[in-house]
């Protein structure tokens, strides 16, 4: 087994929710203050939140396709400059810091105190300022599994600005919330802490959890980068979508969260957290770039991570996320480049060469030329920050698609201006996103799914039959990329890359799907094999076989996702990926992975090995490929499950 491919890990999304968020402080990991179902001006909004100061005064947000019942609205006019709520003319403020079904999935990182309770946590608050008129002002409520209501937590003074909290058993908590519910406009209550007793005196200095440390350095090598595509909020954000309801313009980079609010919000978490993180594991950045950024703030965020990251560390640089996918979320980048284009020149300037048979120009076509020209635009902005030696500019490409990848290195001489080529080489999502695999797929064993799981890696078939369809294997999919990228000298250096991958079981909602026996079936085949052992062996032929194929980095998706628990709802979506459900768990996709990621370092890595050039295909892979992957959650159009022709929108 070849062990000289970088390992990188993508991380897990920041939120409330989350299994295991990263930060001491767990203030850090909550949204900002929120109030839910506020009015104001006779607006209901869904959730109103402070926002830091420099925010425009009354800004609003929509959630893509969502309609006027997802409306954030985020107001600065009563906040200071890390959001923390100056008055409260709504009522009470609320952090959800925590709340998840999973009874104890914090207690890997918030174990019993070893101090003053060796059966429960105990919780130390730091604030400055003070409730009004005298009061405290503050409450600490949590959930667990004795108390299926909210509960408020016990509170004893341990001298002013600091109190301790009493009466939680991380091994069942389910849910934990800080509320202001005063706040004197003389001395407002802010800069609020609230930490685990056994970490009171290292939290600043050391602002993560020593176990997600560790995490992240096992399954990483020294040389792979960590992808923070999610605590940014790529897919989802607000970042970029939030516009004055008045009217006002304002200053796009003024609205990035500073350093010390909460992290855990729709806007993604701060670019100096970011850059902190990989310090503290010792691997390089790799930032995603919002597709909404105007140049002032890819030179404010450039300007961040040059200041805040060692200088040891290189900084991965990519527009958006998925910019080819014509699924939500991902739609949004393409009708935003497509109107781009559109106001640019339209198909006679963004236009990409090689592109399918025709070479025609539609709207799609002209989103990814766009896409193209802006990461152009984005590389330029980060190189007046970030020596060549540092700078790791990424142009995401598509894993089925060798011909869509060299007209967007063509397009523009962006081929001057790229470092790596980004595929997604995930394996199994073919498996059950369609109707006419899943009934085929739903007969199988485990040892079927095995035997189906190796071949969609290494088979040296053209395709693998799944019932009506076929897949093609990854062998194929990356060599033809290779392959291409070797046979033109223009693209001499640039180097074929992973941005996301590895396994990926989901199933079709039902109305994607509409059959529900097959459903059930493959839900129970995939819940059975969570825990296989076998994901330990398969994990390291697959990332042995993607340097074989030419790769010579991958960064794996996900570090932490809860895993689908029992059957869902009829018509729900499934979904299995992510390396481990929350910290503390030792599965044999995480056993894997460290093991390759342990041998690795004891060898010296070296540039992978390509195929003898070849001529590039000239026609994209069909949509049954391995590796096509559509977000089949939030998914309204169907007509793409039984396309068959090129991957295009």
């Amino acid at each position: 087994m070849a062990n000289t491919l970088e390992v990188g890990l993508n991380t897990a999304t920041l939120a409330y929710y989350a299994p295991n968020n990263p930060f001491k402080n767990i203030i850090l990991n909550s949204e900002m203050g929120k109030i839910n179902n506020a009015v104001v001006s006779g607006v209901q909004y869904q959730r109103l939140i402070y926002a830091p100061s420099s925010f425009p005064n009354d800004a609003s947000a929509v959630v893509y396709g969502g309609g006027s019942n997802n409306r954030y609205l985020y107001t600065s006019v009563s906040s200071d400059e890390h959001g923390w709520p100056t008055s409260l003319p709504y009522g009470s403020v609320e952090y959800y810091c925590h709340t998840t079904g999973q009874h104890g999935s914090l207690s890997a990182t918030l174990p019993p105190s070893s101090t003053d309770d060796p059966n429960a946590a105990v919780f130390h608050l730091l604030y400055d300022g003070q409730g009004a008129n005298g009061q405290l002002g503050w409450r600490v409520r949590f959930k667990d599994a004795a108390n299926t209501n909210f509960t408020t937590a016990t509170t004893s003074q341990v001298s002013a600005g600091e109190y301790k909290i009493t009466g939680m058993d991380t091994n069942t908590l389910s849910a934990l919330f800080f509320i202001i519910d005063s706040t004197d406009p003389n001395d407002h209550i802010r800069n609020v802490r609230l930490v685990h007793q056994d970490y009171r005196d290292n939290f600043e200095s050391e602002p993560f959890y020593p176990q997600t440390v560790d995490y992240f350095k096992s399954m990483t090598t020294s040389g792979g980068p960590v992808r923070m595509m999610k605590w940014a909020e790529t897919n989802n954000g607000h970042f970029g979508v939030i516009s004055s309801i008045g009217g006002q313009s304002f200053d796009q980079s003024s609205t990035l969260v500073p350093r010390d609010s909460a992290q855990a919000s729709k806007l993604g978490a701060s670019y100096y957290r970011q850059a902190e993180f990989a310090n503290t594991i010792e691997r390089d950045l790799w930032v995603n770039i919002h597709y909404l950024s105007d140049d002032n703030t890819v030179s404010a965020i450039a300007s961040i991570l040059q200041s805040n990251l060692n200088s040891d560390r290189k900084v991965y640089v990519e527009l958006g996320n998925e910019w080819w996918n014509g699924a939500l979320p991902y739609t949004a980048q393409i009708d935003e480049f497509t109107a781009r284009a559109e106001a640019l020149g339209g198909s006679s300037i963004y236009n990409l060469e090689f592109f399918g048979a025709a070479n025609s120009a539609g709207d799609y076509e002209m989103a990814q030329a766009y896409g193209v020209q802006r990461s152009i635009d984005i590389f330029r902005i980060f190189s007046n920050y970030f020596s060549s030696d540092r700078l790791v500019r990424v142009l995401a490409g598509q894993l089925v698609g060798s011909s869509r990848n060299n007209g967007m290195l063509v397009f523009s001489g962006a081929y001057n201006y790229v470092d790596a080529l980004a595929v997604n080489p995930y394996v199994g999502s073919v498996l059950g996103n369609y109707l006419n695999t899943i009934s085929a797929v739903s007969a199988w064993d485990s040892d079927d799914l095995f035997q189906f799981m190796y071949d969609a890696v290494s088979s040296t078939a053209e395709t693998i039959p799944i019932g009506a369809r076929t897949a093609v294997p990854l062998r194929k999919s990356l060599t033809d990329t290779s392959s291409m990228l070797a046979a033109s000298a223009e693209f001499s250096g640039i180097k074929l890359i992973g941005y996301e991958g590895g396994h990926h079981l989901n199933i079709a909602n039902g109305n994607q799907i509409p059959n529900e026996t097959a459903r059930r079936a493959l839900v129970d085949l995939y819940g059975s094999v969570r825990y296989d052992s076998r994901w330990v062996d398969w994990n390291q032929f697959l990332l042995s076989s993607l340097y074989d194929y030419g790769m010579s980095t991958h960064t794996h998706f996900v570090s932490i996702a809860p895993w689908s628990q029992g059957y869902p709802a009829v018509n729900a979506g499934w979904e299995w990926f992510g390396a481990i459900p929350f910290l503390g768990e030792q599965t044999p996709t995480r056993t894997g992975i460290e093991t390759y990621v342990t041998n690795a370092a004891s060898e010296p890595p070296v540039d992978p090995p390509v195929d003898p050039p070849v001529d590039p295909p000239l026609v994209l892979a069909a949509a049954t490929q391995v590796g096509y992957r559509i977000d089949i959650f939030t998914n309204t159009n169907i007509s793409i499950v039984d396309y068959d022709g090129p991957l295009s929108p």
